[in-house]
């Protein structure tokens, strides 16, 4: 009998424009059926664009199955340079009554970053709120959430961050010197937890929340999703179109998995920070936080941390301050959040760590009264939104 004979296949893969880039492989051989991982990576004054050719993506790695001869293009562009912005209204969104666009802080940031201030009446209750939105689009700018082995303020992430920082706000949930809360940047730096143990019958017992998380692609479009991770390592994240139907008082779910809760997919997302509960979803109100089995005094009035986005993809980064009687700014509950975010033009949000924890640095300025008697909290995790 004769040996069976080996099928090859050649990978060709290219770059454009010439010298804006490299990739981890460029020409190779390789047996059919093989799954092959390719890199790209751009050069300095370069970002990377996309896959073209036989595969179109912009997936960062990129997985190719090796089941035919393949030729495929890394795209690169040239970073565009920010101009300063002048302007002297809002732009990115339509402000809704009682923001102000704030002309001093906005005009020392690059076109495409406005910052926001709120301090009247909504719905019959005084806010005190900052907010910054920005295009996720641009390329010149960077959004890092970032993690410190060692708890921090968020005024020391901004002095300590390298380069021309916008705006640091607090990130998700912590404890015990850990992060709770999923934090990525290119790779998961630490995941959503994954269990949670509630009593169930006189007994503490394991659930397996979905938890809120928000993350941009490498092309710079948001989203909001409830996720958890699957597999062995962190890196494989999945999300879901409603969360695992977890309540207190009811048998846990089972883990989740590829197939359950329903249209699971995976999550292809760049950077990331978790919270949780998810506070709008499609454009309604959607605030799960039995589903996600958290109780961060939800029908209370406190300082609260909170991102979206809106139906135009501009992300809004935002802060509310409570806490503060004597000066009659009690914060908000979860629902007065969402609605607040919502009003503000917000299609997709979750919740963040909030509380004590609650800070927003907005151009080197502390902006709400921190709620720990006014003392900045230190924490795990922040937002970096800056210069690339």
């Amino acid at each position: 009998m004769g040996c069976k004979k080996e099928i090859l296949f050649a990978l060709n893969v290219g770059i454009t424009p010439a010298g804006s880039g490299t990739t981890s492989i460029t020409n190779e051989t390789y047996q059919a059926g093989k799954n092959i991982s390719i890199t790209a990576t751009p050069a300095q004054e370069y970002v990377f664009k996309g896959w073209t050719g036989s595969v179109t993506s912009t997936d960062n790695p990129l997985s190719i199955l090796i089941d035919a001869p393949k030729s495929i293009i890394a795209n690169f562009e040239k970073k565009q340079q920010p101009n300063q912005n002048t302007s002297t209204v809002a732009k990115l969104i339509k402000l809704p009554a009682g923001w102000k666009f704030d002309t001093n802080i906005s005009n020392g940031f690059p076109e495409g970053v406005e910052a926001y201030t709120f301090d009247t009446l909504f719905n019959s209750n005084r806010i005190k709120s900052f907010a910054v939105a920005f295009d996720p689009k641009l390329s010149y700018l960077d959004f890092k959430p970032t993690l410190s082995s060692t708890a921090k303020k968020p005024s020391e992430f901004f002095s300590q961050e390298s380069g021309v920082v916008y705006a640091c706000l607090n990130g998700g949930f912590f404890g015990g010197g850990q992060s709770y809360s999923l934090v990525k940047y290119n790779s998961v730096l630490a995941p959503n937890i994954k269990s949670v143990n509630r009593s169930f019958n006189g007994a503490s017992v394991a659930y397996y929340p979905t938890r809120a998380a928000f993350g941009i692609s490498s092309t710079g479009a948001p989203s909001v999703a409830w996720i958890y991770h699957i597999g062995t390592t962190n890196e494989r994240i999945y999300e879901y179109a409603f969360p695992s139907p977890n309540q207190l008082g009811s048998p846990p779910q089972a883990i989740p998995d590829e197939n359950f809760p329903s249209a699971g997919k995976e999550w292809k997302v760049a950077q990331a920070i978790g919270g949780s509960p998810v506070l709008i979803k499609n454009g309604e109100i959607n605030i799960t936080d039995k589903e996600e089995l958290i109780d961060i005094n939800n029908t209370s009035s406190r300082p609260r941390s909170a991102i979206g986005y809106t139906e135009n993809g501009m992300i809004i980064m935002l802060a509310v301050e409570g806490d503060n009687a004597n000066n009659g700014i009690p914060g908000v509950n979860l629902k007065t959040l969402a609605e607040f975010l919502k009003n503000l033009g917000c299609t997709n949000a979750i919740n963040l760590d909030g509380g004590g924890s609650t800070s927003f640095i907005i151009s080197n300025k502390s902006t709400v009264r921190p709620g720990d008697n006014g003392t900045e909290r230190a924490v795990s995790s922040v937002i970096i939104l800056k210069k690339k």
